[in-house]
């Protein structure tokens, strides 16, 4: 055999094992590359503001009943003034204007709640908070409110009443807080013509939550939602769901200002929202000495279980005896809170 016919399948076999090898070599490399050679860039992303949209929820519950905060971070004296609302955070556009959301973890519900000072907390007295309902309904009796009544006190405003992020703007002026009332379909069939577009209980979800939306985007700087008459939607759990999910995403609490239902406060608990409920309405029956007895009744409540809730109506006779009975009571036999303190403390828990 001659020494090039020796050669040749040497060549052959050490071909074959560079070819191997070669082979062996680029398996254990991707083998071991998660991306399996692919190119890639490694680039820094900076992060984005996580908030809520629409009916999108942000991450984290929704709501909740937090504990009661850490008196030392607690102002000694409020301002006579809230900031102006909105915060341009906590708005974004909708169908049919700005529409409250969530930022950042910041909600409505604690950006334009009246804050609790120091001294209000860690009073020893039975806490009551009062929420005014239909304010720009009168022209008139609304100023009455703003100038006589103490800053602590709620106000109600209904979405369709005429100028209400005017009424709103005036009340944070002077210190009150806002509820939006929204025209939750009424249990009397009598009531249904009292309110523009009534949100009516039996309609599909996506026209609920369109209706939400157009009484959401009247106005802005309200905390919560209210209901300004019983409703339909308490015997509706489905509806009432869709209602408090609504607020939910959107960083809102709500109160009944109407006395409620276990049935309500079920769902609402069920759904992590911030809810609460009126004990009694002041002026049930308009007349003095029976208002002034409906507020004797609610410092019994407030006694007995440490806080307690009503609403009244803006009226002449009752903003009259409301600020006259204030006058005797606030600082002596009770102490006044915003409403939004039953959404953010526990009703037991002030210190």
């Amino acid at each position: 055999m001659t020494g090039r016919s020796l050669a040749k399948p040497l060549y052959i076999a050490v071909g074959t094992l560079a070819v191997l090898m070669i082979s062996v070599f680029i398996w254990l490399m991707l083998a071991h590359d998660p991306d399996a050679g692919q190119p890639k860039v490694v680039i820094d992303i900076e992060r984005s503001d996580r908030l809520t949209t629409g009916s999108i929820q942000a991450p984290g519950p929704v709501a909740g009943l937090p504990t009661a905060p850490d008196t030392r971070s607690l102002p000694d004296r409020i301002s006579p003034a809230l900031p102006p609302a909105p915060a341009p955070s906590l708005v974004e556009a909708g169908r049919y204007g700005p529409l409250p959301r969530v930022s950042q973890g910041e909600k409505p519900l604690f950006a334009y709640a009246r804050p609790l000072s120091r001294e209000q907390v860690n009073s020893p007295l039975p806490k009551i908070a009062l929420v005014i309902a239909g304010i720009g309904g009168d022209p008139h009796v609304p100023m009455v409110v703003l100038d006589r009544l103490p800053a602590d006190i709620t106000l109600a405003v209904p979405s369709s009443a005429r100028d209400a992020q005017g009424w709103i703007d005036r009340a944070r002026e002077k210190g009150h807080e806002v509820l939006l009332e929204l025209p939750m379909e009424p249990a009397a069939f009598s009531e249904a013509g009292l309110s523009r577009r009534p949100i009516l209980a039996d309609a599909a979800e996506h026209d609920i939550v369109d209706d939400m939306h157009w009484h959401l985007s009247r106005a802005s700087g309200y905390f919560a939602a209210a209901n300004p008459s019983r409703s339909r939607y308490r015997s509706n759990a489905e509806a009432l769901r869709t209602i408090f999910r609504e607020l939910g995403q959107r960083g809102l609490g709500f109160i009944e200002i109407t006395p409620g239902t276990a049935a309500a406060r079920q769902v609402a608990t069920s759904m992590g929202l911030d809810y609460a409920g009126v004990d009694l309405v002041v002026d049930a029956n308009p007349t003095g000495t029976r208002i002034e007895a409906a507020l004797d009744r609610l410092v019994d409540v407030a006694q007995r279980n440490g806080f307690a809730m009503a609403s009244a109506t803006a009226t002449p006779t009752t903003i009259e005896r409301l600020s006259a009975w204030l006058d005797k009571v606030n600082g002596r036999e009770a102490v006044v809170v915003p409403a939004s303190a039953a959404l953010l403390m526990p009703r037991n828990g002030w210190k």
